[in-house]
């Protein structure tokens, strides 16, 4: 049973492997502390949204049309992801920026957008991670979001 296992196994890993970028962004310095942790003044976002009922097909249709504007103008979003429960009640969005001075433009440049996904959604959680400056701080206040200040780790 081992043995006819150990072939799929393999080609899986295979093929994971083949999928993996082979270079990753350069990592940043911070410009506050000065420290080169590899991290900088990177910083990621998860929010979460529950959709109004009726309104799913309306929130993908939104949220795919942002994705494409910030892949097409904010080269400094290192990715950029949505998911969905299973019942599709609920959305989270995944944001990872290059550093906390993308963060202005990102929001000027999804105003709209975040607009409209407020008036069939609610925003439910929004947490930030990493250190932010003070345009990328006045720019999020109004989403009142939990903030969570870089502490120690690594980025490969």
């Amino acid at each position: 049973m081992m043995i006819k296992l150990l072939g799929p196994v393999l080609m899986m890993a295979l093929l994971s492997a083949a999928c993996m970028p082979l270079t990753m962004p350069a990592a940043s310095v911070s410009t506050e502390s000065g420290a080169d942790t590899g991290y900088g003044n990177q910083v990621q976002y998860t929010a979460e949204w529950t959709i109004h009922e009726g309104e799913l097909e309306n929130f993908k249709e939104i949220a795919k049309s942002g994705t494409a504007l910030v892949e097409a103008n904010e080269p400094e979003m290192l990715a950029f992801h949505w998911y969905y429960n299973e019942d599709e009640s609920q959305a989270y969005l995944v944001e990872w920026y290059a550093n906390a001075d993308a963060i202005p433009h990102h929001m000027q440049n999804v105003g709209e957008s975040l607009g409209q996904l407020l008036e069939i959604s609610d925003l439910s959680r929004f947490e930030v991670f990493g250190d932010l400056t003070d345009g990328a701080n006045e720019t999020l206040a109004p989403l009142h979001p939990a903030l969570f200040s870089h502490m120690d780790g690594f980025t490969r």
